[in-house]
């Protein structure tokens, strides 16, 4: 980024990072994170939590990430941590959680996840649904997916 003039801040790397992560491109994202690093800034809980979602499927980096975060002083456990202590997430950070056991093909967990959220007051946006019904259709379930979409049809949202 710097050799092509642009300044980037945490926020900036941290939205990089997400998108990295989404898609799947591990290594990339944490060379991201080293370059967040070079740059002189600190990664915050923010980069660290993205990057650990990141990370749930390639759990072979896990480990080494996990020991990284202990080094800035975070807990690496999110997803443990705020079922156990109550913890509020927003629903974007559900969203690529549930996203995250999908692509692992841990439809079980997702669906805990999305009942998490739903038992924390929060009403599913058109990208968790959008995410959800995905991941029925990327497993031949059109029923489900079908009755996803009805039920995001009934709250008046659409797919983007």
């Amino acid at each position: 980024m710097r050799e092509r003039g642009v300044t980037c801040n945490v926020v900036t790397y941290n939205t990089m990072v997400k998108g990295l992560c989404r898609k799947m491109r591990g290594v990339e994202a944490e060379r991201l994170v080293n370059e967040t690093k070079r740059a002189g800034l600190n990664p915050s809980l923010i980069t660290c939590n993205t990057k650990e979602m990141g990370f749930l499927m390639l759990e072979n980096q896990a480990s080494s990430f996990f020991n990284e975060m202990r080094s800035y002083g975070l807990s690496p456990s999110l997803f443990g941590r705020w079922r156990r202590e109550a913890f509020v997430l927003e629903s974007d950070v559900y969203t690529i959680i549930i996203d995250a056991f999908l692509r692992s093909n841990n439809l079980e967990k997702a669906f805990e996840v999305f009942s998490c959220m739903e038992k924390a007051g929060l009403v599913a946006n058109s990208s968790t649904y959008g995410v959800l019904i995905h991941g029925w259709c990327a497993r031949g379930n059109m029923k489900e997916a079908s009755n996803l979409f009805k039920s995001m049809r009934n709250m008046h949202l659409k797919l983007m």
